[in-house]
Parts: C-alpha cells; structure tokens; sequence
C-alpha cells in the first residue's frame, strides 16, 4: 500500500479531487485513459526529478529515480490485482505475469491545456510535502506520489462508468491493471532503459544474458 502519513492526505487530497473532477468535465469522446496516461507520466516523471534536486541538489536523471518510476507503476498494478481482482478472479493468476503490454502513444490531440496546471499543483504540493532539503520520512517520494495515483485513478474510473451509465465491473479494474503495467513498461524502454544503454556502451553489460541464451541455444 502506499506509504503516507495522514497529515500529508489532506494535503494531496483536495488536488486529487480537482483532477479527478476536471478529467469527468472532458468532451465527450476524450478517452478517460488518455487523461489518466498525461497525469500520471507527468506526476512520476516530474516527481522524480524533483527529488534528485532534493536529494543531491540538481534536478537532473538519476538511474535510481527512473527505475521508481516503474517501481510505482507495478506496485499500484499488483495492489490492484492482489487486494480487488484476484478476490472477483481467482484463476486469474495464470495470466498474471503476462501483462506487460506497452501503451499506445498519446493521440495528438493535447490534453495538457486543460490539466497542466492541475497536475502542476498536485506535484508541487507532493515536494512541498517532502520537505526542501530531503524527505521528512523514508522514501516520502514514492509514498506520495503512489499514493496520489492510487486514489485519483479508481476514482476517475468508477465515475467515468457513473456518467456513461455503465456498470463498474471487474473488468474495469484488470483495465486500470493493463494501464499501469503498460505504464511500467512505456517508462522503462522510454525513459530508463536509453540511460541503461548510455552506461552499457560506456561500462560494457553484464555477461550473464549471454550465457542464458547459449544454455537455451538461441
């Protein structure tokens, strides 16, 4: 679950519901996943540079920073999966770990106009919260902005159902589970996995890859 402390929710909390009522406030016919993709790419991206800034003092790339970006989208897939759809599906563990399909690229419409400064205000507020020389508590990075994705996007969702007249079913839920493991694997062969491939070529890889495919004669 995301680790949070009750004072710093109600600081996230009314920034959550703004976004949340702007999102349903869309014309109709605007994807609600496009608008989930645009807020949460900008939350993790934005927040992670953030705290490099204020971990080692220069809001620049650290390897560490991008891997949680992933590390928090997997994290809120699996808190899905683990504490609602495996309850409603339970042999859906055999698809589990097959679930890693990257997303499809933003359409060229921008949604940016309409949540950037929405999104601006909710990721100020999570580096306000972290404290202006490092975190007030262990990994408050990850904890705030995990937590913030973790309650706008159901929320987001079921009302989204609600104005469509639509039922929310457990089929919603593995949808918010494919985005936010397409999510992890768009923000690693995006964003981590060039730096990765900057370091190989300056350090070499590692030879084990090797030696699994020779074992598997590939």
């Amino acid at each position: 679950m995301p680790y949070i402390t009750l004072k710093d929710r109600s600081g996230l909390d009314p920034l959550i519901e703004k976004l949340r009522e702007k999102v349903l406030d869309f014309p109709e016919g605007t994807a609600v996943s496009i608008s989930m993709r645009y807020i949460a790419e900008r939350v993790l991206i934005e927040g992670s540079l953030n705290a490099a800034e204020q971990y080692q003092g220069k809001r620049a790339t650290r390897y560490w920073l991008l891997v949680n970006h992933a590390g928090i989208a997997l994290n809120i897939a699996f808190e899905l999966w683990d504490r609602v759809f495996s309850k409603v599906d339970p042999a859906s563990l055999q698809w589990f770990e097959a679930l890693f399909v990257p997303l499809d690229p933003i359409p060229s419409h921008d949604v940016s106009q309409i949540l950037g400064s929405d999104v601006d205000a909710l990721i100020a507020k999570i580096k306000k919260l972290a404290g202006p020389f490092g975190y007030n508590y262990d990994c408050a990075y990850c904890g705030l902005v995990n937590y913030a994705m973790t309650e706008l996007m159901p929320r987001i969702m079921m009302d989204a159902c609600d104005l469509g007249d639509d039922d929310f079913v457990a089929e919603d839920v593995k949808s918010m589970m494919f985005f936010w493991f397409g999510l992890a694997r768009t923000l690693y062969t995006e964003i981590a996995r060039p730096y990765e491939d900057e370091q190989i070529a300056k350090n070499s890889d590692v030879s084990v890859y090797n030696l699994l495919l020779r074992r598997l004669n590939v």
